[in-house]
C-alpha cells in the first residue's frame, strides 16, 4: 500500500488548518446574518445568499477532509472519491456566488451605481478584476488586496466556468509511474486471467502487486487535453475558504464603520 502523497509536516498543517477554516466560515455566517442592513435586497443576499453559501462551504470542506484524508494511505473507494468530487463542485460554485452576493450587498447598502447614474447591471456586480465600478467603489487598501487576488479569481472563474459549461473539475482514481506503467497493465491482464481460469489465489497476489503500483494524488483538473492547473484540493479548499473569509471580513467592516 502506497504512503499519503503529503509530508507529514504538510500532513499536520493540513490538519491544523481544517477547524480555524470552518470556525471562521461559521462565525462569518453569524457576523452576517446579525448585521442591520438597510436595504431590504442587501439584507435578503445577505442572508440568503452570502450566508447559506458560507454554510455550504463549511459543509463541503468537512465532508471532504472526512471522505479523503490527508494521511490516507492508498488508493480511496470510487465511492468516497465520487462523493468527494461533488462536494467540490458544491464549494466551487459556492465560493463564486458568495463573493457575487457579498458584492450585490455592497451596491445596494452603498447605493453604487453607473457614471450615467443607472443602476449596475447584474455582470457589472462583482469583485473580480473586471468589476470596475465596484471595486471603485471600495477604499484604497482593499483595492489594492483584491488586485493582490488577480491571479486567485482568473483561476477560480477557470474552474467555475469548467463546471457550468465545459468538463466538470474530477479526481484521477490513482496514478502510475509511468516506467511502470506496463507492468501495472501486465499485472492486470494476468490477473484477470487467473480468475478466468478460476485460480483465486493468485488472481488475488497478482492484483495485489497491481494495487501496490498504483499511487492516489489529491489533486482536481477539469481537462488534459486544454490548459488547465491541476490543483491539490485539500490546500485549495482551506486556501480559498481562508480568502473569503478575509473579503468577507473587509467588506462587513467597511459597511459596520
Amino acid at each position: 500500500m502506497s504512503k499519503s502523497y503529503f509530508s507529514e509536516e504538510s500532513i499536520e498543517q493540513l490538519k491544523g488548518g481544517l477547524s480555524p477554516v470552518l470556525r471562521g466560515l461559521r462565525d462569518l455566517q453569524a457576523r452576517a446574518l446579525s448585521h442591520g442592513f438597510a436595504s431590504d435586497v442587501a439584507r435578503e443576499y445577505a442572508y440568503q445568499g452570502f450566508g447559506r453559501r458560507l454554510d455550504t462551504c463549511r459543509r463541503c470542506v468537512s465532508r471532504v477532509f472526512d471522505l479523503i484524508p490527508v494521511d490516507l494511505e492508498g488508493v480511496p473507494n470510487d465511492d468516497a472519491r465520487k462523493d468527494a468530487e461533488l462536494h467540490i463542485h458544491a464549494f466551487l460554485l459556492a465560493v463564486y456566488g458568495a463573493l457575487d452576493n457579498l458584492a450585490l450587498v455592497w451596491v445596494k447598502e452603498r447605493e453604487i451605481i453607473k457614471p450615467n447614474g443607472n443602476p449596475l447591471n447584474s455582470s457589472y456586480i462583482g469583485f473580480r478584476p473586471g468589476n470596475s465600478i465596484v471595486r471603485e467603489s471600495l477604499p484604497d487598501a482593499l483595492q489594492k488586496k483584491l488586485a493582490g487576488y488577480d491571479g486567485w479569481f482568473g483561476q477560480h472563474e477557470d474552474y467555475r466556468h469548467a463546471l457550468a459549461h465545459r468538463i466538470a473539475p474530477y479526481i484521477p482514481p490513482y496514478a502510475v509511474d509511468p516506467e511502470k506503467a506496463g507492468l501495472e497493465a501486465d499485472l492486470g491482464r494476468q490477473s484477470l486471467e487467473a480468475l478466468f481460469h478460476g485460480d483465486i489465489p493468485k488472481h488475488q497476489e497478482l492484483e495485489r502487486e497491481q494495487l501496490a503500483l498504483r499511487r492516489f494524488l489529491p489533486f482536481i483538473q477539469h481537462s488534459w487535453g486544454q490548459p488547465a492547473t491541476p490543483v491539490v484540493f485539500h490546500a485549495m479548499l482551506l486556501a480559498d475558504s481562508n480568502t473569503l473569509i478575509e473579503i468577507g471580513a473587509d467588506v462587513l467592516d467597511l459597511l459596520a464603520a
